[in-house]
């Protein structure tokens, strides 16, 4: 587990509050300095407020207001070398 462990800040991003709240709790609890949001904007306006400090975001990909998907696109506008994973719940048939 030594080898999880980091000081960064990585943002989780997703509209369930347990899920959100989950993802960053793990982080924490490996060292990680966490920021939340809950919907593809409210991503995109707490980024742009840290961006200098934001090291990696972890996104749902379904959200209301603004998807995974458009939110990571503008993200990567703003700073082209943030990493950024789309995570989705989705189960398809």
């Amino acid at each position: 587990m030594e080898a999880l462990k980091g000081n960064e800040t990585i943002m989780v991003v997703d509209d369930e509050e347990p899920v959100r709240n989950m993802l960053s709790k793990f982080l924490f609890s490996l060292g990680y300095n966490v920021l939340t949001a809950e919907d593809g904007q409210a991503a995109v306006d707490k980024f742009t407020e840290h961006s200098e400090s934001v090291k990696a975001i972890v996104m749902d990909v379904d959200m209301p207001r603004k998807d995974g998907i458009t939110a990571s696109i503008e993200i990567k506008t703003l700073k082209q070398d943030t990493s950024i994973v789309l995570i989705s719940g989705h189960i398809t048939p």
